[in-house]
């Protein structure tokens, strides 16, 4: 019946097109039931969800366009109609009217890593917790697992990329005590190995030893304005976090902390304000420490044009969000110029101008913010806010710049609906790079509108993932500069990966 209603509903807006499948495990040929399925429209139509039947197989009925097909199932990469990589940018799909199509998917599992954690005799360890991460910086934690009664642990569900392993500092019931450690063997970070993961397979052999060392106790007292306001503390690093209960006098404690840097961080709301805790901590004994809780003063943002001229709240947006060591918390959105519930430390800000201008300059509380927003609008600024009230103060300007062109291909024919990746270029700091990804239209023209000016890198490919730097400067990307105001024109000739 809901096959039918969606055929009936097509029909009605014109003739019909019909597009069925089946979709399969990569490996074993099984069908695969109850996959996400969603059908965008490129040419300005509705687009369609679903599910597959419990024999893998799908169905729509859609007016006739252009469209994108895109599939989506725990444990499996995305699938995109047409793409050449799991990252890949998907094909068009052109669906003509009273045409049936009908297209075979096979979606393949993502990948996983194995290993053992070994003692000094090679007897597998159990009960120890591994973290795998991301290689990137800072880490990101990616999945967590345990080692078996035989030490050996199993991470799946791991997009396509290279990881580091982590185990956790534990004190096991023989009363070994092991700090926190990378694979293959060390404490520091930059010893780690990194793992490159692909679909489809599973890394074996991560294999190594826990590093048996001392842990320690962090304990102390939280001062707050009155008994019972804050029930929790957190110690991070740029591997994690710990969370300790406080009780009603303030106290914590932290046991089996392996040496290193950390922050204490801590809140609480009183009836007429917000207070927090924000205190670096190093670790190298065990360690008692007062955290003092102070109201925070909040921030408040003051936005002007090029011309001094202020903005209204309602023109721009700004989004914060606290950079902890280890991840990056919620977006706050300050509203109406002022938000008051933002604790001391390092923040991350977004800055959303007004439509066709730019962030040409910000400060906090005084201090400039990094250079990257004035480089890419849609990159995060790094700024440190305290316990004292905050200003950020913003100058825009509407002299954006704009890049158009056409995507070409054997040569001089424009390619429809081609993928066009722009990427800025001389960020400070320079990794990771800002990719912008727009599409052609159906006669392969495309547009950037509202650049800042800077340099910049323009490729047109559907065989690339944008994250993969490497097949990234293989392309030979075209770089074009861009002066405040300025306009540039620049044809692409469609990029195929060897």
């Amino acid at each position: 019946m809901r096959f039918f209603a969606a055929f009936l509903a097509a029909a009605l807006c014109g003739r019909a097109a019909v597009l069925q499948g089946v979709v399969i495990d990569y490996e074993s040929g099984r069908p695969l039931a109850r996959t996400g399925v969603v059908l965008t429209s490129l040419s300005g139509g509705p687009g369609q969800t679903a599910r597959t039947e419990s024999n893998g197989s799908f169905w729509f009925g859609a007016p006739p366009g252009v469209y994108l097909l895109t599939l989506a199932r725990e444990g499996f990469a995305t699938y995109r109609y047409g793409a050449k990589c799991w990252n890949c940018p998907g094909a068009p799909l052109f669906l003509n009217g009273d045409d049936r199509t009908a297209v075979d998917i096979r979606m393949r599992r993502l990948g996983a890593l194995t290993g053992t954690v070994q003692d000094e005799n090679q007897v597998g360890i159990p009960d120890i917790e591994l973290i795998v991460y991301t290689a990137t910086r800072p880490l990101k934690e990616a999945g967590k697992a345990k080692s078996d009664d035989r030490g050996f642990f199993r991470l799946g569900g791991l997009a396509p990329g290279p990881y580091v392993v982590r185990t956790v500092a534990t004190e096991t019931k023989d009363g070994m005590s092991y700090l926190a450690s990378f694979y293959p063997e060390g404490t520091e970070l930059r010893l780690s190995r990194t793992i490159n993961v692909e679909l489809e397979r599973t890394w074996s052999n991560v294999d190594f030893p826990p590093v048996p060392g001392k842990l320690y106790r962090v304990q102390g007292r939280v001062i707050a304005p009155s008994p019972g306001m804050v029930n929790s503390i957190d110690l991070i690093s740029d591997s994690g976090r710990d969370k300790a209960s406080v009780d009603t006098q303030g106290n914590f404690l932290f046991d089996h902390v392996s040496p290193g840097n950390y922050d204490l961080f801590a809140e609480g709301r009183s009836a007429s304000a917000y207070y927090a805790a924000w205190q670096p901590v190093t670790v190298e004994h065990d360690t008692e420490v007062n955290a003092p809780m102070f109201a925070c003063g909040g921030v408040m943002v003051f936005a002007t044009d090029e011309q001094r001229k202020p903005l209204r709240p309602s023109d721009y947006k700004v989004t914060l969000r606290r950079r902890d060591p280890d991840k990056e918390g919620a977006e706050v959105l300050v509203r109406q110029t002022r938000t008051t519930d933002i604790a001391p430390g390092n923040w991350e800000i977004l800055v959303s101008p007004p439509e066709g201008s730019y962030v040409r300059d910000m400060t906090v509380s005084d201090r400039k913010a990094e250079s990257r927003s004035k480089s890419a609008m849609e990159g995060w600024v790094l700024g440190r806010l305290g316990n004292n009230p905050n200003y950020i103060r913003i100058t825009t300007s509407s002299k954006t710049a704009a890049i158009t062109g056409r995507v070409l291909d054997k040569p001089n024919e424009p390619v429809p609906y081609a993928p066009v990746f722009l990427e800025t270029m001389n960020l400070e700091p320079p990794d990771p790079p800002i990719v912008r990804q727009a599409r052609a239209g159906a006669d392969g023209n495309f547009q950037f509108q509202g650049l800042p000016p800077g340099k910049y890198r323009l490729l047109s490919s559907f065989d690339l993932d944008p994250s993969d730097r490497a097949a990234m400067e293989a392309a030979h990307p075209a770089e074009v500069p861009l002066n405040e105001g300025g306009s540039a024109l620049q044809d692409l000739s469609l990029y195929h990966r060897p």
